[in-house]
């Protein structure tokens, strides 16, 4: 099982710098549509210097001027411009807006922070063409196309206003992180501060697209150097200020080591090539404010979480003009003395500037410069606050371009006719477990001097023969593996490393939210997992699990998921628990009685049953326990339950107007006077209009005989007939409702 190394990304990130992507559909950049919008879609404007596929890609090509609009208070803009070089003031909110060079508004609105930017030499206030620091996360969670800052340099130093989209982007093919560069007009309050550099700024975002991880980025700056008496004051930008134990180990292998020593132990701490080519390109382009020059500024230190530095480029705005001599070693960065004092690291630096060389014609960086002035030659024109005359920007920019025409010569003559070449080794695995071996596949460019190989991180790990590059894991965990090339027979050295981790990554587990679950309903589980094995569910509490769903038992409290995912041999165990509410069923009002014949009346004398004890009886009524009884005929009693919370239910607060009626019961007019009277066989005598009889209190009545008559209906009446010569008796009785005696009527017929 192969692994992605830090060599491998930055080849991908050197490829797409190579490659000068001309797929522009796979570049995000704002639509030709005008309008205000918050996303951007895909067009053709983006030229073939446009990297990367992120979000931001499209706004550092340095082919199309756009245009920034910043507004702040008045406050806050003469707290900005009281600010100076020893003392800058902090962000001032602000709006900004964003207008494409297409004219396209792509955001606006949106409340930034602004702050003045700038060293020594480059820092301006408001009154002159300042430079800018933006911070487009100023509201949490607010970004700009991903990006969290805006840097934009004013260009000051640099009359032709080109040379950092131009080497910036030589850095970049040769493998090193350094910012894509596009740029902008900015206006602050309506002043138009003329044309900027937009730099990409380096932090998460940024190191992100390049770096595996990141465990501190420090900042470079005047004469700072990487020794004990100075490491302590060097700026952290990202990570944490207070541990310094991997730029306290780099401090201790430079003031206490030399030569072979010296790099032994640098090359376990650093990324060889990539520090190599970061001084190759820096000589290459005359860059004398870096770190290999005498001023040692201008540079990034980065750590990844295993403790690898890196060292990135930063204000190359003074380049391209002049010469360095490659091998001057006079009172500049100590590393890059200390390379340049051994030799294989000095063959390798003197390979790398070969390739640089080769790098610079590949891309056509003549070219490149002519591209670049002539997208902006008419805003440096018409840059009303520029430092320098057109004239100069002209001739800087020609003179930027012909430089590249001489540096074969001295590299002729300062290092030799060597020609680069290019190592590069990988490793493929076919397990990756204790006691697993792999050779190296070795490709290079020209060459055929001998290859060696040794650990450079996790030397308890792994172990590599010397000559054959065999590898062997030894123990589970991280592991770095540096190939070296020799100068041999007119071709130059190089080198390469391999990284692997073959311990398991941190495994994770995530359970989507359950609000809550109702008492006797179901909710459905849903989890993601890194691991692949099958993750185990489990629940405590009051409900229960099946079918991927949880059956709640109660309504109160809490019940408590658990996930638990295995290790499957990249990811580790990994577990979640989730408490979920339970909820009672919401039901609606207690009701106050199950007495049927209760239609909301209650007559005088009689009583109901209640459902349960009230909390409170108000007017003319009586209590005891469950049951109400009635005082008056008439007017109303009030019986109130408060809200009910059971372990299932929730009731609300209830209130019943009882109506108070008279309470005498009677039949309804449907019903015949009682009477005693004489008919002749099998005559019907009429009872009652009506089949159902129920009293004026809503009790139901029963017909009963002495079995010398029938009772019969026809349509709606009901009638009784004599069956024989005898008396028939019929009797009507009610029953008993609320309490109340019964009702009787009854009818005597003779023969």
């Amino acid at each position: 099982m192969s692994k992605m190394s830090t060599r491998v990304a930055r080849a991908i990130a050197a490829l797409v710098a190579t490659l000068a992507l001309l797929a522009t559909s796979l570049v995000v950049a704002p639509s030709a549509s005008a309008g205000e919008i918050d996303e951007v879609k895909p067009d053709n404007n983006q030229s073939k210097y446009v990297e990367g596929t992120d979000p931001a890609a499209w706004l550092f090509d340095p082919l199309r001027v756009h245009r920034i609009d910043i507004e702040i208070s008045q406050n806050s803009y003469n707290v900005l411009n009281g600010s100076n070089y020893y003392n800058k003031a902090d962000y001032q909110a602000g709006t900004m807006k964003f207008t494409t060079d297409t004219g396209v508004v792509v955001t606006q609105n949106k409340s930034v922070g602004l702050r003045l930017k700038g060293g020594w030499g480059s820092f301006r206030n408001l009154d002159q063409k300042a430079a800018f620091k933006i911070k487009t996360n100023f509201v949490k969670g607010q970004n700009f196309f991903g990006l969290k800052k805006m840097t934009l340099n004013n260009m000051v130093q640099d009359p032709s206003m080109l040379h950092e989209a131009t080497v910036y982007r030589l850095y970049r093919a040769m493998g090193v992180a350094a910012p894509r560069v596009g740029y902008v007009n900015v206006f602050v309050n309506g002043i138009n501060y003329g044309l900027h550099a937009n730099i990409e700024t380096y932090d998460d975002v940024m190191l992100k697209r390049w770096m595996p991880s990141t465990k501190n980025l420090y900042e470079g700056a005047y004469f700072q150097d990487v020794i004990g008496s100075q490491y302590r004051d060097i700026e952290v930008d990202e990570g944490d200020g207070t541990d310094r134990t991997d730029l306290a180990a780099l401090a201790n292998a430079n003031d206490t080591m030399d030569g072979a020593q010296w790099y032994n132990t640098w090359s376990k701490l650093v990324d060889v090539e990539q520090f190599i080519n970061e001084w190759a390109v820096e000589r290459y382009a005359a860059h004398w404010d870096g770190y290999s020059w005498t001023i040692k500024n201008n540079y990034y230190l980065h750590t990844t979480e295993q403790g690898v530095f890196s060292l990135f480029p930063w204000g190359s705005d003074q380049t391209l003009l002049g010469h360095l001599p490659f091998l001057e070693t006079n009172s500049v960065g100590v590393m890059f003395i200390k390379c340049i004092q051994y030799s294989p690291c000095q063959q390798l630096y003197k390979g790398a500037l070969r390739s640089v060389h080769l790098k610079a014609v590949e891309l056509q960086f003549p070219s490149n410069v002519d591209d670049i002035w002539a997208a902006i030659q008419a805003d440096v024109r018409d840059d009303p606050r520029k430092e320098r005359g057109y004239d100069e920007a002209w001739g800087t920019a020609n003179a930027s371009k012909d430089f590249f025409g001489s540096r074969e010569w001295y590299l002729d003559s300062e290092i030799g006719t060597d020609k680069a070449t290019n190592l590069e080794v990988t490793y493929q695995f076919t397990g990756f477990g204790v006691g697993d071996t792999a050779t190296p596949t070795v490709t290079r460019r020209g060459g055929t001097g001998s290859v060696v190989y040794k650990i450079v991180g996790g030397e308890t790990n792994c172990s590599v023969n010397f000559n054959t590059g065999l590898l062997r894991i030894n123990k589970l965990g991280y592991c770095r593996v540096m190939a070296r090339s020799s100068a041999f027979d007119g071709w130059a050295a190089s080198v390469d490393v391999d990284v692997f981790d073959n311990t398991a990554k941190p495994g994770k587990v995530e359970i989507a939210p359950i609000e809550g679950i109702v008492y006797n309903t179901e909710a459905t589980v849903s989890f993601t997992s890194l691991s692949s094995a099958q993750a185990s569910i489990s629940v405590t509490g009051q409900c229960t699990y099946g079918n991927g769903k949880i059956l709640a038992l109660s309504g109160e409290g809490t019940c408590t998921l658990n996930v638990e995912a295995p290790a499957d041999g990249e990811f580790t165990s990994a577990s979640a628990s989730l408490q979920i509410p339970l909820l009672r069923v919401q039901e609606g009002e207690i009701p106050l009685t199950d007495t049927l014949e209760y239609k909301g009346e209650l007559p005088k004398g009689g009583f109901i049953n209640l459902v349960k004890v009230p909390d409170q009886v108000t007017g003319a009524c009586n209590v005891n326990q469950l049951k109400l009884s009635s005082t008056a005929s008439q007017g109303s009693c009030i019986v109130t339950f408060n809200a009910l919370n059971t372990p299932t239910q929730a009731f609300p607060r209830t209130v019943h107007v009882v109506k108070l009626v008279n309470g005498t019961q009677s039949f309804p007019a449907t019903v015949t006077k009682a009477a005693s009277f004489s008919k002749k066989k099998n005559t019907k005598v009429l009872l009652a209009k009506t089949r159902t009889i129920k009293t004026n209190l809503g009790a139901s009545a029963t017909w009963t005989t002495n079995g010398q008559c029938k009772i019969t209906t026809s349509g709606n009446s009901v009638y009784v007939a004599v069956k024989a010569k005898t008396t028939c008796r019929v009797s009507l009785k009610s029953k008993s409702v609320f309490g109340l005696p019964v009702v009787t009527r009854a009818w005597v017929i003779g023969y």
